[in-house]
């Protein structure tokens, strides 16, 4: 990557915006979805219309995700795990490999703690998760994309509803609120899981991958995957970190 602002760009792209654990072989897209899965598109968009009116309802809720990419050279692996209150307080943990980065925002006000010092970062204008599934799935909705049914899932702590799609190239673009199109090149298409609770009804994981090309690398293959959990729970406050604090004093 570029600089260290844009991996970390990337990785929180992945895990916010269109979030696979590992690296796996894609099928070529017009051959997906698999046979075995059954088309559902009246039963699958009441169930997700609910489960993104929800998700845009929360105050507060934590995140566990990975970002993969692949090439023939590189194999770059993020992970990403924190908490985001609304409207833009978050605290996240970004790793790759050896190295780990801490980012803090407070409104406009954005932070990354990288070799023991924090210094000025740039803010996240849209920290929200659920406002790019919103904008991705509504317009997905729209134009008639297909979507199939899997195997339901037991994610966190519930079984939930699981639903795979293919989010065409324009549909990507919506993603550009961070970057996304060094991250999901507008000119692929993303197969894209999402996993719905059969008990909250919330979305309470996502799945993608795919295949486009980035300038300074070529084509690549991208797999993230995103968990939600503890949805409104006191546990997803975020909190101005002891060493920021402790940094502004000294």
């Amino acid at each position: 990557m570029k600089s260290n602002k844009l991996w970390i760009v990337a990785a929180l792209l992945g895990c916010f915006g269109l979030v696979g654990c590992s690296p796996k072989p894609l099928t070529t897209l017009n051959q997906v979805p698999p046979i075995s899965l059954a088309k559902t598109d009246a039963e699958a968009w009441p169930i997700i219309q609910t489960a993104i009116h929800k998700g845009l309802q929360l105050h507060q809720y934590q995140i566990k995700a990975s970002v993969n990419l692949v090439d023939n050279s590189i194999n770059p692996s993020f992970t990403v795990y924190g908490s985001v209150e609304k409207p833009n307080e978050v605290s996240l943990g970004v790793h790759e490999g050896d190295t780990n980065i801490q980012f803090f925002q407070q409104g406009q006000s954005a932070f990354s703690f990288v070799n023991g010092h924090w210094t000025p970062s740039d803010p996240l204008p849209s920290p929200d998760v659920f406002q790019t599934y919103a904008k991705v799935l509504e317009g997905v909705e729209k134009m008639g994309t297909p979507v199939y049914l899997q195997p339901q899932q037991y994610v966190v702590d519930e079984y939930c509803w699981v639903f795979t799609m293919i989010v065409p190239g324009v549909d990507v673009e919506k993603l550009a609120t961070w970057d996304a199109g060094e991250v999901f090149p507008a000119s692929s298409h993303v197969l894209m899981t999402v996993m719905v609770g059969k008990r909250s009804g919330q979305i309470r994981e996502v799945e993608t991958s795919s295949v486009g090309s980035i300038s300074e690398v070529g084509p690549i293959q991208i797999s993230t995957d995103t968990i939600l959990f503890n949805l409104n729970k006191k546990y997803a406050k975020v909190n101005i970190p002891l060493s920021l604090v402790k940094q502004f004093k000294d």
